[in-house]
């Protein structure tokens, strides 16, 4: 049986994925697995923040042993560089629109659940080809439900950085 933190981190590897495939349009050069108060700021990228403002509430049936439920939120934060004396409204919009942007790459209908999968146990065959194993693949999935958006900016010195939250509400069977 495949661990659960295993299952979980496939799950949060998903989710920046699928965020890493919608580079162009969300105008990011990277993502990152963060956390809520980040030492640096890497303008241009989002960070992927799980577990944030909340837990894992994780719904057990008895005997199913089976079934384990998990609801817990995501937040998925980008962080853009304007400069110039129309810093603040140049990135207002664009920014905002990142934001929905992301809802959109998660809800509704088939955008709106990520599978993935988890291989746990593999080994390498040896340099003659002897020997390996593949391990023992677990399919993992979940739903996102209820997302929100905030979005607005901190002026730094001589330039503003614009961001948007977005929180996604997951529910797993792990």
């Amino acid at each position: 049986m495949t661990s659960t933190k295993l299952k979980f981190d496939a799950l949060i590897e998903g989710i920046m994925t699928r965020i890493s495939g919608a580079k162009d349009t969300i105008d990011i050069e990277t993502v990152r697995e963060g956390d809520e108060l980040p030492a640096y700021l890497e303008t241009n990228s989002v960070y992927v923040i799980p577990l944030i403002e909340g837990r894992d509430q994780i719904k057990t049936h008895m005997g199913d042993d089976e079934v384990v439920v998990h609801e817990f939120p995501v937040q998925v934060v980008g962080y853009y560089r304007y400069t110039g004396r129309t810093a603040i409204s140049d990135g207002l919009r664009p920014v905002r629109g990142y934001g929905f942007d992301v809802i959109d790459l998660f809800t509704p209908g088939v955008s709106g659940a990520l599978a993935t999968s988890v291989t746990e146990g593999a080994v390498e065959p040896d340099e003659f080809g002897l020997g390996g194993d593949p391990g023992t693949t677990t399919d993992v999935a979940c739903f996102f439900c209820d997302p929100s958006l905030e979005s607005g900016y901190m002026r730094i010195t001589d330039y503003v950085i614009h961001y948007f939250i977005v929180t996604l509400n997951v529910k797993a069977a792990l």
